[in-house]
This record gives C-alpha cells, structure tokens and sequence, in this order.
C-alpha cells in the first residue's frame, strides 16, 4: 500500500505479523517499479515480515528537496507502533539505509555495497557514470557521518572488489559499524544472501537482543549460497581444476536440486576438462574411464561405448564444443546437447596422419575446407584447402605469437590462418596467433542428446 507519493521518493506499508518492522531501500535502475514494488517485496510478503519500502523514481542516492522532510513525517508516523526498526540497502539504498538510521531511530542496519560518497571533493574513487547520471547538487558533501547513524550498522561488501572495498573502508573510517567480508561476492552482495529462508533468517538476526548474530548468520549463508559456489568455480576452475571438480561433486552429493545450475553446466565441465593437465587421450577408452571416474552426470556426459574409438570433438578454451553450421556455411560452437538442428560437431581422427577436421552427413564423412574467403565441405576436397588439427607449440605461421604450453594442446589451421573462439563464442578463421582462445583440446566423441 502507497502512504505516500512524490515527485522523487515513493512510501509503501506492507503489513505484516512481525513486532519489528523492516525499512527497505533498493538499488539504482530499478525506478520503474517505485510505485509497483518495494526492495526485497517477495520474500518481505512470504514471510509475513511487517515493511516500509521507500522507493524512487531518480536514481540520485534517495535524495530529495521535495519529498525528504515528507517522506520522514509519514515513515515515523508508521514505525511508531513496532518495537524495532531495522533498515536494509543495496548498492544506491545502502548509502540511504546508514544515511537515515538516526532519523528513524533504527535498532539495526544492514548495507550492503554501499558507496560512502559520490562528491569527488570529498571521494577520490567515483566513476564517470555515477558523476554525469547520478550526482546532484543537494548531494554535495554526501559522505556518510558519524552523526547521521543509529543502531548497530553491518556493512557488508567484497574485498576483493577495488571499487566496493574503497568505499567499505571509507565508510568505516567515518562511522562506528562492523564489516561483513563478502568474499565471492562482487558487488552483487544480495545475490548471495538471497532466497525467503535465508531473508527471514537475516531478518531475525538483526531484530533479536544480540543483532551482532547477523556476522555468522551471513557468513553461514554465503558460504553455502549457490551463488557464490558459482563464482569460486568460476575463479578458480582454470588454475585449480581437480580441486573444482571435487567441489562440484560433493555440491552434487549434497543437493542436487539446488545446485543444478552448477551441477549439470556442461561449459563449466569442459573448461575443467581443458584445463585438467596431463589428461589428453587419443584411446577413446581412456577416456571414458576418465569421465567415469569423475562422475560426470549423465545429463552432461553419456560415456555409451558404441562410437568408433579414434574419433574426438575439440574443446575450445571456453569450455564450448566445435560446430560447423551446414546452413551458414561457418564455425560455431555451443554444448554437448543444445545444439540446433543445422549445428554438426566437428570431428577429427586421431588414425589419420595428418588431421583434418571433417563433420558426418547421412554417414558420410565430408572435410572441411576454405577456399577464395568461403567455407564449404565435400567429400574429397584438396587437402591444401583443408582445416588441419595442428601441435600448438610446433605449428607456425609467418609472424605468430606462440601459446606457451604444455603439448596437448592443439590450433586449428587454414591457408587464411587459425581458428579462434573469442568471449562471445564467436569463431573466427584468420587468427595469426597460438594463444588461449586460438586452443583446443581433444574430447572422446559421445552421443549428443
């Protein structure tokens, strides 16, 4: 329910059955919604939690020269019949959330990534985009201050984020709170406490005698949270692969539902796979032994043995499997079991002497080869036209840069140059280097759902 309207800032109520109230002010780029919907709103409303959520139609860090002094009258008026007053922010909210915890006589607040300023008279570490979009003149002098708080104050963030970790530190050199290390984290803080359970668990812990229960109780959550298992994965899955893959496993183990979305990523298991030293095969046999004994899930990897033995798919450096699109005629690549309909796996054989790439249609074997700029496949093309499976660190073009690596690692090579798979996943053909996204390495061929 709307208490109240301006031109800047939105009041709503949300009753609820709780003795204490929760006060809510969200992140930037979300002011199409300030009169539909307050921060946190689904998990507010499946808990039963009481709430005021002030929201804004600018993103000028909830500050107003028309609405504030109005939006103070009607919030104390509606706090005046719960016991506590807990306050969260987010990112743009999490400024305002320390910003008014006097003014509503708040008994504990959270801010989560907060930024201590936006006025480069006072901030060293602001960004052009918040200056020129965001910064206003009634924000001079923004810095959080001592005099401006009230309660127990928690702000969370990551330290290993360069912009967060100023700003943390600058909030705490200025007011009296305790941090909250948000390591995997980023700047996305409330991604990693998310969930109803987890909410109402946060919610308890700031409003009970001892708010300073809320230091284990996120640690507990992020530590757990399916997001931030993604992140270390993601971190740590090229330099520390085996370890990762133990990770996943044990997520597996735990619950498997939950942690689907990390489980069953066919990218995240082929990046692992790439980055795996010393685990290159060309007996097919080996490994699917391999993948038994990792335990890939089915749904990532099938390991039925009825597939001729010396035949691979390429693995490129980003974890995507090597397509051909026979109906555009060029590269691709995507996963083991989505893709589309003209989409081939592009095949090599390990039996041949030199290694051409090739794909099958209707059981037979047509090469890939580029001519005049085109790219085309037939079955006997000229094998001077042909893409050529190559030794990353014996192959070389005139003016390359070499890929620094162990020998299992392989180039695709053409007379217009090598394959590379950039960021995007697009691919590309005229690459003069041997780097990471010009790699590949070998993947025993399965079937693909």
């Amino acid at each position: 329910m709307i208490v109240y309207s301006g031109e800047d800032l939105v009041v709503h109520h949300v009753e609820g059955e709780t003795r204490d109230v929760i006060i809510t002010f969200g992140p930037a780029a979300v002011t199409h919604l300030a009169e539909t919907e307050i921060f946190c709103e689904r998990p507010i409303r499946k808990s039963k939690v009481s709430a005021i959520g002030i929201t804004t139609r600018h993103d000028h860090w909830y500050f107003s020269e028309t609405d504030e002094g109005n939006v103070i009258h009607e919030v104390k008026k509606l706090i005046a019949k719960y016991r506590r007053v807990i306050i969260l922010g987010y990112s743009m909210g999490a400024h305002a959330a320390i910003r008014f915890s006097r003014l509503f006589n708040a008994y504990s607040v959270l801010s989560l990534s907060p930024k201590w300023s936006l006025d480069r008279q006072e901030c060293e570490c602001i960004e052009d985009r918040y200056v020129e979009k965001n910064f206003i003149s009634i924000m001079k002098g923004m810095g959080l201050r001592r005099p401006q708080t009230h309660g127990s104050i928690f702000v969370a963030y990551d330290p290993n984020d360069y912009i967060d970790n100023y700003h943390g530190e600058m909030v705490a050199r200025h007011i009296d709170c305790t941090i909250l290390k948000m390591f995997y984290c980023g700047h996305g803080t409330i991604g990693h406490l998310s969930g109803t359970r987890n909410f109402k668990s946060i919610f308890d812990a700031l409003s009970c005698d001892n708010p300073s229960e809320i230091v284990a109780v996120a640690s507990v959550i992020r530590r757990r949270h399916k997001f931030t298992f993604q992140n270390v994965i993601g971190k740590a899955r090229r330099q520390h692969p085996t370890l990762c893959l133990d990770l996943i496993k044990k997520l597996f183990s735990i619950n498997k539902t939950y942690y689907k979305d990390i489980t069953n990523n066919y990218t995240t298991y082929l990046t692992i796979f790439y980055s795996s030293k010393n685990k290159i095969f060309k007996n097919k046999y080996d490994c699917i032994n391999y993948y038994k004994s990792i335990n890939l899930p089915e749904s990532v990897i099938c390991t039925e043995q009825n597939i001729n033995d010396n035949l691979f798919y390429l693995v490129s450096y980003h974890g995507t499997i090597l397509f051909f699109d026979i109906m555009k005629f060029s590269f691709c690549t995507g996963g083991i079991k989505d893709n589309k309909r003209s989409m081939i796996p592009v095949e090599i054989n390990f039996n041949e002497d030199d290694i051409y790439l090739f794909i099958t249609l209707n059981n037979t074997v047509m090469y890939i080869y580029i001519k005049d700029n085109s790219i085309s496949y037939a079955e006997e093309p000229d094998t001077s036209l042909r893409f050529k499976l190559v030794n990353g660190n014996q192959h070389q073009l005139p003016n390359t840069f070499f890929f620094e690596k162990e020998n299992r690692f392989y180039a695709v090579v053409s007379n217009n140059g090598y394959i590379i798979v950039d960021l995007d996943f697009n691919v590309g053909t005229k690459s003069r280097n041997i780097l990471e996204f010009e790699s590949f390495v070998p993947l025993a061929k399965m079937p693909i759902y």
